[in-house]
């Protein structure tokens, strides 16, 4: 990376800070200046959404006497972490070669965009 592209990678997190402190939307600055600098896009996407993590944690953590009191939603953390792995077996789609019928039978409902693509004749 030169140093010109260090500067602009620069200067847009620091516009992304200031504009995500006032109202959010600092994503709009940073990741177009990642990929000008030829990040890909996907490893654009994931360090942008990393980098605005610890401002989102910090504001919660920061408005938290504001927030009501919600430690009832701490039961369903065990019941989520464990449906996970198994839901995202059967949502997901086939592999070639592999056997559907998880994702055949159990999600029916699929995002609009796996529609176009996904043949369901047997």
């Amino acid at each position: 990376m030169d140093f010109p592209e260090a500067l602009l990678l620069l200067a847009a997190g620091l516009a992304a800070g200031m504009v995500n402190a006032v109202a959010g939307g600092g994503s709009l600055i940073t990741f177009p200046a990642m990929i000008a600098v030829g990040l890909p896009p996907i490893a654009a996407n994931v360090s942008n959404s990393m980098s605005v993590c610890p401002g989102y944690l910090a504001s919660v953590w920061g408005s938290r006497v504001d927030l009501p009191d919600r430690r009832w939603l701490l039961r369903l953390i065990p019941g989520t972490v464990l449906a996970r792995p198994p839901a995202a077996r059967c949502c997901s789609p086939p592999r070639p070669g592999r056997s559907s019928w998880p994702y055949r039978s159990w999600c029916w409902v699929r995002p609009p965009c796996w529609r176009s693509r996904t043949s369901f004749a047997a």
